[in-house]
């Protein structure tokens, strides 16, 4: 699966809600969304997720969907050893700039680009494998709510069909509306907190170097309302910053960002 990332990410999702008990391999850098952590999984794809961590695989289950996070440059060999200890073909979504590596998955694989609204970078794609001479196949990515229901692994019927769409898109709206407004002041929340955990670690740092207290300094960082949900630890030379978020529950511990920053070598 080839394409911008959010197209690519929501298509490989819907294939893989449409035939159960198929991983979908991540190549992307960066970490997920924090937020992935929050959709429950289902039985199925729990069982999937501990069969691949038997064969030696970082794999996370989220609804009916089973992940496989990899960043590496030897992304042939992972889906092969995802292939091989699940006995099926996953789904790949590159979720970053192709690598010589990747020519050889490519070459051997049914290539889809997943179709967004930007169709001058589709055709500049497009253009791009046919001179290597890759065939690939073109297929509209969901978006909307259609996009965020393949996410969380549930299967999305008649999608592609104007009847199907609009059948979907007013089927349980305002509680997607509602859960989509949520989940976007949350990754907003932790977006927040994570910048500022950075920022404060590296005062804290800082403040090392200089010779003063680094607790102190990484505090005096933080804006005055995020003070009391922050937690500084100096251990040698290497400050650590958790921020929980400005959110009530359990969430805020599961959303917690974390900032690091290290001194360097004593003077």
């Amino acid at each position: 699966m080839v394409g911008r990332a959010p197209e690519a990410e929501a298509l490989a999702a819907l294939l893989a809600a449409e035939d159960g008990g198929i991983p979908v391999v991540h190549l992307r850098e960066g970490d997920g969304s924090p937020l992935e952590a929050l959709v429950p999984a289902r039985r199925g794809a729990r069982g999937l997720a501990g069969l691949l961590e038997g064969a030696g695989l970082e794999a996370s289950a989220r609804g009916g969907l089973v992940v496989v996070e990899g960043a590496d440059h030897a992304s042939p060999a992972l889906v092969e050893r995802v292939e091989a200890a699940c006995g099926r073909a996953p789904v790949v979504a590159m979720l970053r700039g192709r690598l010589p590596g990747d020519e050889p998955l490519l070459e051997r694989s049914e290539v889809l680009v997943a179709e967004g609204a930007r169709e001058d970078a589709v055709d500049l794609l497009l253009a791009e494998l046919g001179r290597r001479g890759i065939g690939v196949q073109r297929r509209e990515a969901p978006a909307g709510l259609v996009a965020a229901m393949a996410r969380a692994g549930v299967r999305v019927p008649g999608f592609g069909s104007s009847s199907g769409q609009a059948s979907i898109e007013m089927l349980g709206l305002l509680p997607l509306l509602l859960a989509g407004a949520l989940a976007c002041g949350l990754l907003l929340a932790a977006g927040v907190s994570r910048e500022l955990a950075g920022h404060a670690a590296t005062a804290g740092a800082a403040a090392l170097i200089q010779g003063r207290d680094a607790s102190q300094a990484a505090e005096r960082a933080l804006p005055g309302w995020s003070r009391g949900r922050a937690r500084v630890s100096v251990v040698g030379r290497r400050v650590t910053v958790r921020l929980a978020p400005p959110v009530a529950g359990p969430l805020a511990d599961l959303l917690e960002a974390r900032g690091r920053a290290d001194a360097g070598p004593a003077p």
